[in-house]
């Protein structure tokens, strides 16, 4: 009688073979009996000699020795002569009681983001504790492994056992998941090789996506770009602002090679932040430019690591100059502006009076020039008025190097006679 699985284990089953000296009538499992277990199947396929079972162990068995023996006196060959004694099989061992893992027992920690979330960066630390205090398996424990995979990492992660604590660790990565719930497993394998994978139910949160950015203003490569522009920086998700690093505006230094700065704000200067503006859905931040940018230049940005920050912490992973992710041009020169009002009714006497601001927004002198001189003398911005009359006002600005010609702007003076007054005296 031979088993030909002699170590047996949860699940397992055994080919048995039995082989008689010849043919035998009437024997059936009734003249067997199986030690911490049954036969089922009995049956031969070359007349009666080679008969063959499967073994199937009783679940919840640890034992070493077994044996399947055969009550010999229940068969007869052909001649009707019958079997004396029994006969035994070789042994076979028992373990298919699997190792015992509990929730309880499993325990995770390490995570450093808002109300207790997981984030990019946080080492997830899992331990199944299998001491006299734990789960206290009285079989030998060969091998422990971790599934991450709800937090992003590998699925069977090798655990390090030191007396009876088995610990694993994942470094969370950049990913996908952005959820609630989530847990590790814990599979425990014996010597014999029996296993038992448990989850953990921390339902921990997981947020491995880090904010990135959807629209740049103005836009990567933009041309023509103002002077003093507002920046916009529009995010996937939720952001806040950071406390640390420095945003910077550069160009293109005279080497052609290096980066030089331009303007810096360093978010460690609560002032400074604060010239930064979050709307109110909490996705796009503001930076109005004050002072003017150089003409015609990329404008280069650069902006540190950490400078936002979503929900639970991930920081924006940030980008050098060097990198160009964000750059555009600024204008070849500036349009300008004149003011010059309309000019309300005269008269013939009346006192000199201003015709319209004496430069223009951007600074440079207007030029006023009457039609009719002999109606009016301008000097500056200053009209004196000459005779009564009408004529055309035109104010120009023909700009420079930096400033594009102003629009002209004409304005019509009327000048009413003054009236006569006659006095008699007595």
């Amino acid at each position: 009688i031979v088993v030909a699985d002699t170590q047996l284990t949860a699940g397992e089953t055994s080919q048995v073979t039995i082989t008689f000296s010849e043919a035998v009538t009437g024997f059936s499992s009734a003249d067997l009996t199986v030690a911490n277990g049954s036969l089922s199947g009995l049956s031969s396929s070359d007349g009666g000699i080679t008969w063959t079972a499967t073994l199937t162990p009783s679940a919840g068995i640890t034992d070493a020795t077994n044996l399947i023996t055969l009550d010999n006196t229940g068969v007869a060959d052909q001649a009707g002569n019958t079997g004396s004694g029994t006969t035994n099989s070789n042994n076979y061992a028992i373990d298919n009681v699997a190792p015992t893992v509990t929730d309880p027992e499993i325990s995770i920690s390490g995570a450093s983001g808002t109300g207790g979330a997981f984030k990019i960066g946080d080492t997830v630390t899992a331990t199944w504790n299998n001491t006299a205090d734990g789960d206290n398996n009285s079989d030998v424990i060969s091998s422990v492994t971790i599934n991450f995979s709800q937090f992003g990492g590998e699925s069977a992660v090798a655990a390090t056992n030191s007396s009876g604590i088995w610990t694993a660790t994942y470094t969370i990565t950049a990913g996908a998941i952005d959820a609630s719930n989530r847990n590790i497993s814990v599979t425990a394998n014996d010597s014999a090789g029996n296993a038992t994978t448990t989850a953990d139910t921390s339902n921990a949160t997981v947020d491995n996506i880090a904010p990135s950015v959807s629209v740049f203003s103005p836009l990567n490569s933009a041309i023509e770009v103002a002077l003093q522009p507002t920046l916009t920086i529009t995010f996937d998700q939720e952001v806040t602002l950071g406390n640390a690093g420095i945003f910077k505006l550069g160009k293109v230094g005279e080497d052609a090679c290096t980066i030089e700065s331009i303007i810096e704000f360093d978010l460690s200067d609560s002032a400074v932040k604060s010239l930064f503006v979050l709307s109110e859905d909490k996705l796009t931040l503001s930076l109005e430019i004050t002072e003017n940018l150089p003409l015609n230049t990329q404008v280069i940005m650069e902006i540190p690591a950490g400078f936002v920050s979503d929900a639970v912490g991930n920081s924006f992973a940030g980008f050098s100059g060097y990198s160009y992710t964000w750059s555009f041009t600024t204008i070849t020169k500036n349009s300008q502006m004149i003011t010059f009002p309309e000019i309300g009714a005269k008269t013939y006497g009346d006192p000199t009076f201003t015709l319209g601001n004496a430069e223009t927004d951007r600074g440079l002198t207007v030029t006023y020039t009457a039609a009719d001189p002999t109606v009016v003398n301008i000097t500056g911005n200053q009209a004196t008025i000459l005779k009564a009359g009408s004529t055309t006002i035109t104010a120009t600005q023909e700009g420079d190097e930096s400033n594009f010609a102003a629009m002209e702007v004409e304005r019509t003076l009327t000048v009413g006679k003054k009236a006569l007054t006659i006095t008699a005296n007595n």
